[in-house]
């Protein structure tokens, strides 16, 4: 029998404080939130925990180097010298203040997004800047030094006002003053001047997040990463471990990971439904993944088909479980809402 033990990262796991009552009980995740071993683990965020569970050691004093983990995923290999994500975005006027769209709102074509990153290395190139879109979506600065800066990740800024959120620390003012300048080139752009035309919202600045040289030491523990993740992929390229595309459900995975050992999956479904689509799109996700995913791989557990079963739900919280921790029927099942207070 194949040892395999699972670890799933599931951001927005569980509902908000100030949900109310769901629709409707969840007994398969009840089950596993009740019986497991828990432990808190500090970390907030899904790059965070997905570093963590990588063991590598975050500095509380500087960004994690997202961008050079998905250069890394985006293009192969990691960055040489400096880099920064340069993520296209929307800012839009809202009373006194700009919010962010980022670039789910946009819809970018590959043409315009080719067009757009030669128009920036054009004016910037002498400065030895050279800007990179491996990806529609994920937009790079490679520089010859990293900037002296904190900044904020994407994610937590998104639909947000930006006033706040802007770079900070010691070059933080210098980088605002850039990134003036840069919202006044994309203004005059021929690509957003179509776009405008067309009735297209514009990339009208770039979100600069993320800097930092790759990390220099990345777990091995994996047998395989199953995820679409950039985040998750680059760290498993850097670690030199098997990675893959998630499947859909729990047992197209356990038809494919013939492997013995530990296996990481990033589920981002509840995320990503939540942020895209709000509150009833999560739940109609959250009920996919108590059928698609925690039925059966409790199935798993119990048949012996998987040894043990951890699920961070990316805010902190672990849950540790084994076949023994799963017959603790005397501990009770509590609804989903209630387990958001505790």
């Amino acid at each position: 029998m194949v040892a395999r033990h699972l670890t799933l990262l599931v951001p927005a796991l569980r509902p908000q404080a100030d949900c109310g009552i769901l629709p409707e009980r969840l007994p398969a995740l009840e089950t596993l939130l009740g019986r497991a071993d828990r432990s808190d683990t500090g970390r907030r965020g899904l790059e965070a925990s997905l570093f963590s569970l990588f063991d590598v050691i975050a500095d509380a004093d500087h960004d994690l180097p997202i961008a050079s983990v998905t250069y890394t995923a985006d293009t192969g290999r990691p960055p040489e010298g400096a880099c920064l994500r340069a993520d296209p975005v929307h800012l839009m006027p809202d009373r006194d203040q700009l919010v962010l769209l980022d670039s789910a709102s946009l819809d970018l074509r590959e043409a315009e997004v080719q067009r757009l990153i030669a128009e920036l290395n054009a004016v910037y190139a002498e400065d030895g800047w050279r800007f990179e879109a491996p990806s529609v979506d994920r937009w790079y600065l490679r520089l010859p030094e990293m900037p002296h800066l904190r900044t904020q990740p994407l994610a937590d800024v998104t639909g947000q006002p930006i006033g706040r959120q802007l770079p900070s620390g010691e070059q933080g003012k210098v980088w605002h003053g850039i990134m003036n300048e840069i919202q006044m080139l994309l203004h005059t752009s021929s690509v957003n001047l179509q776009r405008e035309a067309d009735g297209h919202l514009t990339v009208s600045s770039l979100w600069f997040w993320g800097g930092g040289a790759a990390p220099s030491s990345v777990s091995r523990r994996w047998t395989q990463v199953w995820s679409r993740d950039p985040v998750a992929v680059g760290l498993g390229m850097l670690a030199g471990v098997a990675h893959g595309p998630l499947p859909e459900t729990a047992q197209q995975w356990l038809s494919q990971a013939e492997q013995a050992g530990e296996h990481l999956l990033v589920l981002r479904h509840l995320d990503t439904a939540l942020k895209q689509q709000g509150g009833e799109a999560w739940w109609v996700a959250l009920q996919d993944f108590e059928q698609q995913w925690v039925v059966p791989l409790l199935t798993a557990l119990r048949s012996k088909q998987i040894d043990s079963l951890q699920l961070d739900d990316g805010a902190g919280t672990v849950y540790q479980l084994t076949r023994r921790s799963l017959r603790r029927w005397w501990r009770r099942r509590v609804p989903l809402a209630q387990s958001a207070r505790s």
